[in-house]
């Protein structure tokens, strides 16, 4: 475990720091822990620290007087959680994803969502599993593989979008746009489908955006094969995907999807092996309380290094 050193601490308090929202500072002896939050992206940051607090709490008696110094990057790119690394001086920094050039010193962890993301509708993470398993059961109406999003936050979106306009029967793309982002209050937007009426599809596409994809775990709850396209950002649970086994994989440039649907179409015993390997793979790995049993025991590891 890195020392809070004075000079950290002074970089830490600058004016020059403060204009940075996207960051938690968690440091004390347990359970006498101080909360330094910067404020945050809507409710990001109060969701983060309500999980913090509940993963130490479940080992409270095994960590008590435990030092913990930890920051944590509420933003969506790993790259501007090293930069904030950089900044602090420091080792490491959790943050929601990392890369294979930042994984050394980005640490990923379970995002927010798995507390709730009010402002997209999600009241909670058991809620919205509640529903999309409720969706799942029932089938298909719509064999389409479908997307909404907004466009503008990565260029593979448009390109997904063009490619919807010239295989209409094989992909439904749809643009959208946030129209308000008040923190703790549903956003207005052009047009919105919930998550759990995905289910309607037959299949489902997650397409990157400025960072990591928050929608796409509880994707896999709705018993849907999943095209993931390739990114950079690497989500905690990242490792547990496997191609062909629980996900379709996509080149970066969509080059392949057409391709790719087509031969599902025609393969249905993979249709089917592809939804019950997804399915396992929600059920073991995307659960709350295996996000909290990770976020526990990647804080004691940092914290006893």
């Amino acid at each position: 475990m890195f020392k809070f050193n004075l000079i950290t601490q002074k970089i830490l308090y600058s004016s020059h720091l403060k204009k940075f929202k996207e960051l938690i500072h968690i440091y004390g002896k347990y359970p006498n822990l101080s909360i330094k939050d910067y404020g945050g992206f809507q409710s990001r940051n109060i969701s983060t620290i309500k999980l913090i607090k509940l993963a130490l709490s479940k080992h409270k008696n095994e960590i008590n007087m435990l030092n913990i110094n930890i920051f944590i990057f509420t933003g969506d790119s790993a790259e501007k959680a090293e930069y904030y690394r950089k900044i602090l001086n420091i080792p490491f920094i959790f943050a929601y994803s990392t890369t294979d050039i930042y994984k050394n010193t980005v640490i990923p962890i379970p995002d927010f969502i798995f507390d709730s993301w009010i402002e997209s509708g999600i009241t909670s993470y058991e809620d919205i599993i509640s529903k999309c398993i409720k969706s799942s059961t029932s089938s298909y109406i719509d064999e389409h593989c479908f997307w909404i999003g907004n466009p503008n936050t990565h260029p593979t979106r448009h390109i997904l979008l063009n490619i919807s306009k010239k295989f209409p029967n094989y992909i439904s793309a749809n643009s959208m746009q946030w129209l308000s982002s008040e923190k703790g209050k549903m956003q207005k937007t052009s047009q919105f489908v919930t998550l759990y009426d995905h289910a309607k599809y037959k299949y489902l596409i997650d397409v990157q955006g400025c960072g990591y994809s928050g929608r796409l775990k509880i994707l896999f709850w709705l018993k849907r094969p999943i095209f993931i396209v390739k990114r950079q950002h690497q989500e905690f649970y990242f490792p547990k995907l496997k191609e062909w086994d629980n996900f379709i994989p996509v080149k970066e440039d969509l080059s392949d999807l057409i391709q790719k649907y087509e031969y599902i179409e025609h393969t249905p015993h993979l249709y089917n092996s592809l939804v019950t390997s997804g399915s396992k793979l929600a059920n073991e790995y995307l659960t709350k309380n295996y996000a909290l049993e990770y976020l526990y025991n990647t804080i004691k590891k940092y914290n006893l290094n």
